[in-house]
């Protein structure tokens, strides 16, 4: 992969989670009396909510540029095919919840399929973090606990969401903290686009490997 193309491709891994973050952010401070600790995302993007367009736009965005990032997400971490098609779902999983937004009722079958979807959505981008502990190992011991901490913090806050209290703070906190890590990863991938040659790269935060070669997963 050339380093202008990398540039581009890891740019995707910033510009993602910054549409999405940015997005529920604006969404919520446009409407008077949401609460991000208290409410869901969706529910910015609900039918018949004010400036839904705004937050299913954030999702969209999310959702076309993750599955761009995964190679070179991948790549960085010396992951294989695995940890690629776990960020690539958790884009395709958004697309997906932007296109079956809640109803207004806030009930039926919609909603369920809704729900389904965002539940692939949670388990897929925890995927990648612990998939990406995973593929560091023993190269980068550092960064595999940071990776392998982001993902165990995300997967508990999503699953205090179940309790039914301050569901909108855990799901936030617990996305965040994933889209952080995919921020961290692309900064690192940024600095190294520079490398025309093939091969291991050694950069901050971490090393990686961004050979051509197929890598196991």
């Amino acid at each position: 992969m050339s380093g202008r193309l990398r540039s581009i491709t890891a740019l995707a891994g910033i510009l993602g989670p910054a549409c999405f973050v940015g997005g529920w952010l604006l969404a919520a401070a446009l409407r008077p009396g949401f609460s991000n600790t208290q409410q869901a995302i969706s529910q910015l993007a609900r039918e018949g909510a004010p400036h839904r367009l705004l937050m299913t736009g954030a999702f969209v965005a999310f959702g076309l540029l993750m599955p761009v990032f995964a190679k070179p997400l991948a790549r960085a971490l010396g992951g294989g095919l695995l940890l690629r098609a776990a960020v690539t779902l958790a884009g395709l999983a958004t697309l997906a919840v932007a296109c079956c937004p809640l109803s207004a009722s806030g009930s039926g079958t919609r909603d369920l399929i809704h729900g389904a979807f965002a539940t692939t959505g949670y388990v897929a981008i925890v995927a990648s973090a612990g998939l990406g502990a995973m593929a560091l190992g023993r190269r980068r011991v550092v960064a595999s606990a940071v990776s392998a901490a982001v993902a165990l913090v995300a997967a508990a806050s999503l699953a205090m969401t179940l309790t039914g209290h301050d569901v909108g703070l855990f799901q936030r906190g617990g996305l965040t903290v994933i889209d952080l890590w995919f921020v961290v990863i692309a900064i690192s991938v940024l600095r190294n686009s520079s490398s025309e040659a093939p091969g291991p790269l050694t950069a901050w935060p971490i090393a990686f490997d961004d050979s051509d070669s197929p890598s196991s997963s």
